[in-house]
């Protein structure tokens, strides 16, 4: 398979292939990873605040192949944390990891937001609340892995709890604050990303990707 295809969006089929496709892709990559790491130092005084997540699980949805997808993420952090500093080796590979799941939603968000039959241009009555509630599903279960998964390693990691059971329920409990941001913070950054491609989709429909159920994602 040549580079043209694998790095064309979820929208160009591969008889469409062409310099252009590749091009609006990796237009598409380095956008948002700009966005992300913009906005995650933009938010480093809220915290837990940030756009990664979401950024994520619209990588997911967009992008034909789960690497490409992986890497918008991966990169984000990478890049911001030259800025931000990080934290031990073992609790930054699990977060690295968490922000990376999102994408890992990608067959999900595709069914419940599919603008090839055009669901993602009506902005009223019932579709409108169920591509809200679909979202917004995703994204919760997003903060709710993370959450549940970088909180075991901040444990794990032994420098703040001590690694019993009393330690697991203490550090879960502390960090209950953290995880209202988070969920908070994923919720309107989803919305917004999510919102703002259904209004590009609207305006530009030659961008439109192709059915979840005509083109079922592949991981190469």
């Amino acid at each position: 398979m040549s580079e043209a295809t694998r790095l064309t969006p979820l929208g160009q089929g591969t008889h469409q292939v062409s310099l252009r496709g590749s091009s609006e892709a990796t237009a598409v990559f380095l956008a948002l990873v700009a966005l992300g790491v913009g906005g995650r130092i933009a938010c480093e005084s809220w915290p837990n605040v940030a756009p990664v997540a979401a950024i994520s699980l619209f990588a997911g949805y967009y992008f034909r192949h789960i690497w490409a997808a992986a890497c918008v993420p991966l990169c984000i952090m990478a890049l911001s944390d030259v800025w931000m500093g990080s934290h031990s080796p073992w609790v930054m590979t699990t977060i690295y990891l968490g922000l990376v799941a999102p994408v890992c939603l990608r067959g999900f968000v595709r069914r419940g937001f599919d603008t090839q039959r055009g669901e993602a241009t009506k902005w009223g009555g019932a579709t409108k609340i169920r591509l809200a509630g679909h979202l917004a599903g995703c994204s919760i279960a997003s903060s709710l892995l993370f959450f549940v998964a970088s909180n075991f390693s901040v444990w794990i990691d032994g420098q703040l709890y001590d690694r019993s059971m009393a330690g697991l329920a203490t550090c879960y409990w502390q960090a209950l604050p953290f995880f209202r941001a988070t969920l908070l913070g994923d919720l309107s950054f989803v919305a917004l990303t999510f919102a703002a491609y259904a209004i590009v989709c609207r305006w530009m429909p030659a961008s439109l990707p192709v059915s979840a159920e005509t083109t079922p994602a592949t991981a190469e």
